[in-house]
């Protein structure tokens, strides 16, 4: 048996943004993760950027990462229901 063409083309594009999708997913949630620990050297001395300056900024950063890893394996589940 074989499938219209056209449902193979669509089902190739659906996987494919489906794929990009997870792919952008994750790279987020690695971003947002990370974020709060970044750092300058300045003067020969390590600054925190974000942790010890602004709190409440840290705490939305970090929550915006943990939605992304909430989400990323949501994302994997809907690449193997294609």
């Amino acid at each position: 048996m074989s499938l219209p063409q056209d449902t193979k083309h669509k089902t190739l594009a659906r996987t494919r943004s489906e794929l990009a999708h997870r792919s952008w997913n994750l790279g987020l949630a690695i971003a947002f993760t990370m974020f709060p620990f970044s750092f300058i050297f300045a003067n020969g001395h390590m600054q925190w950027m974000l942790i010890r300056d602004v709190p409440a900024a840290m705490a939305s950063w970090r929550g915006r990462g943990l939605l992304g890893w909430v989400r990323h394996p949501q994302s994997a589940s809907a690449c193997q229901r294609l």
